[in-house]
C-alpha cells in the first residue's frame, strides 16, 4: 500500500471530513490529525513530503514517539555519513582502540568455545588442504605483495587481509604461491570466504555494499578487480581469459576429503595446473570430434 493509499486508510469508517493538516503544539513541525485528534500522518522534514506514520522510525524522546525525518531521508543520510572520509576516519580510530580490539576478541573466543567442534574441523581440513597444495610463498614474495597492494584495489581500504584468489579449501589452485596470493580488504574478505571471485565480485548486492561502504564508483570495482586479474594471470602466464576458465576449473572441481587424504598420504601435491590443460585438451578433442 502506498504512503498516500495509507492516509486514506487512515482518515478511518465512520470519519465523515478528512483528516487535517495541523501545525504541532509548539508551532513545530506538521501533523495530519483526524477530527479526532489521532495523529495519522506527519511532514517529513528531510523530504517534505506528507507521509504515513508506518514511514517514520521510533524516537522515544518525540511527543508522538515518531522521528521527524521519514525511514528513506535517514538511510540515505546514515548512507551518506558511512561514505564521508570522517567518519570512516572516526571508525578506523574506534576499531583501533585496545578495548575495542580486546572486547571483539573475545566475542571471537567466546565463539570458538560455543563451536569447538565445528572449528576443529575446520582446522584439521584446512592443514591437509594446505599440505597437499603448493606452499612456496617466501618473504621476499611476500614483502613485494604487500608493495605491490598497499591499499585494496577494489574497495580503496587500507586495512587488508592476504587472499588466496582460489581458495584453499577448493583443494585446487596455486595454494600459498606467488601465483595465487594477493590482498583484499579484511571485511570483504570475510564475506567472499570461499567464494568464486570471479562470480562473487560479479554479484550485485557486493557491488552495490562496496558503492555504498567505501564510496566507490561501479568504474573503480570494475577496474581494481580487473587489475588483480591481470596482476595474477601475468604470474601464473596466462591470458586474463585462461586465467578465468582455470579458476572456474578450480572452483568446479574441488577436491574432495578422501582425495586430499590420498595425496597426503602419498606424500603428493595437488598439480591443478596439469589437471586443467588434460581437461582443456580433453574438451578441445571432444569438440572437434564433433565438428568432424
Amino acid at each position: 500500500m502506498t504512503g498516500l493509499a495509507k492516509l486514506i486508510v487512515a482518515g478511518g469508517r465512520g470519519q465523515t471530513e478528512p483528516p487535517e493538516l495541523c501545525k504541532g503544539k509548539n508551532g513545530r513541525g506538521k501533523f495530519l490529525t483526524r477530527h479526532d485528534g489521532r495523529r495519522v500522518g506527519k511532514v517529513c522534514s528531510g523530504c517534505h513530503d506528507l507521509k504515513h506514520y508506518d514511514d517514520f522510525g521510533k524516537h522515544s524522546k518525540n511527543m508522538d514517539g515518531k522521528r521527524n525525518i521519514c525511514k528513506i531521508c535517514r538511510n540515505t543520510q546514515r548512507r551518506i555519513k558511512r561514505q564521508s572520509k570522517e567518519y570512516r576516519e572516526k571508525q578506523r580510530e574506534y576499531n583501533s582502540r585496545p578495548e575495542v580490539k580486546e572486547r571483539k576478541q573475545e566475542i571471537r573466543r567466546e565463539h570458538k568455545k560455543k563451536n569447538r567442534e565445528q572449528y576443529a574441523l575446520y582446522d584439521v581440513r584446512r592443514r591437509a588442504r594446505k599440505r597437499a597444495l603448493p606452499d612456496s610463498l617466501t618473504l621476499t614474495q611476500s614483502a613485494g605483495i604487500v608493495s605491490r597492494f598497499p591499499y585494496c584495489p577494489i574497495t580503496g581500504s587500507d586495512d587488508l587481509h592476504t587472499e588466496h584468489f582460489i581458495a584453499i579449501a577448493t583443494g585446487h589452485g596455486g595454494g600459498h604461491t606467488i601465483q595465487n596470493v594477493w590482498r583484499l580488504d579484511a571485511y570483504i574478505n570475510n564475506c567472499k570466504s570461499d567464494y568464486n571471485p570471479f562470480e562473487f565480485f560479479r554479484r550485485e548486492d557486493i557491488i552495490n555494499e562496496i558503492i555504498t561502504d567505501y564510496g566507490r564508483t561501479r568504474e573503480q570495482i570494475e577496474a581494481g578487480f580487473l587489475q588483480v586479474v591481470e596482476y595474477l594471470a601475468n604470474q601464473n602466464e596466462m591470458t586474463v581469459q585462461q586465467f578465468e576458465e582455470y579458476t572456474n576449473y578450480c572452483y568446479n572441481n574441488r577436491k574432495t576429503d578422501e582425495e586430499i587424504e590420498q595425496l597426503n598420504a602419498a606424500g603428493e601435491t595437488v598439480n591443478s595446473r596439469k589437471e586443467f590443460e588434460a581437461y582443456t585438451a580433453a574438451m578441445s578433442e571432444t569438440i572437434m570430434q564433433g565438428v568432424s
